[in-house]
């Protein structure tokens, strides 16, 4: 995009002064572009929390750590709805052509976790419980959601072996201080 307007200047100084400008300016935006974005956020999952709690009725112990939408498919029908991910639970929350669809699965209840692909759709999420699967998909990032998953998962089963062989990270012990970040980073 600049070469055409490089041909203006006349000496290699002026050129790198122009293109260390413009390289400058475009981070600058980048930057504070990021920067609303994570200003926006926390309003976003504020709206998020108020519609958990109120359609879920969770204790407030219950703590949200994020949300995604995406399909959830009952048969070959797909339900597009919310997917909430909590310390506790994970629930997906549906009202399509006056048709309410509300799941809350325990992560204790959950005995497999795993991504899949079939005739109808590729890169799908099933949860299996002892009585159904459930398959969710549609999702902006998958990779993003199942490594969430996985881990909360896994910060229940340790939960619930604490006591007897493992020793839980001191960061973990407190369920209601764990945040979508810290799941983040430690999965970095």
């Amino acid at each position: 995009n600049l070469l055409h307007t490089l041909s203006v200047f006349d000496n290699k100084d002026d050129i790198a002064s122009f293109v260390k400008g413009k390289v400058k300016a475009l981070i600058a935006e980048e930057t504070s572009s990021r920067l609303a974005e994570q200003e926006e956020e926390p309003e976003k999952f504020r709206e998020a929390l108020v519609k958990f709690e109120a359609r879920f009725n969770f204790p407030e112990a219950e703590k949200l750590v994020t949300y995604y939408s995406c399909c959830c498919w009952k048969g070959r029908v797909p339900r597009q709805g919310w997917l909430y991910l909590s310390i506790n639970h994970l629930c997906f929350y549906s009202f399509f052509l006056g048709k309410e669809l509300k799941l809350v699965v325990p992560w204790v209840d959950i005995q497999k976790l795993e991504r899949t692909s079939n005739v109808f759709l590729t890169d799908t999420i099933r949860i299996t419980t002892q009585n159904k699967e459930r398959d969710f998909s549609m999702f902006l990032n998958l990779d993003e959601v199942f490594k969430i998953m996985e881990q909360l998962a896994d910060v229940t089963l340790r939960r619930l072996l604490d006591n007897e062989v493992f020793d839980l990270d001191p960061d973990l012990q407190e369920p209601s201080q764990i945040t979508k970040r810290d799941l983040e980073a430690r999965a970095q």
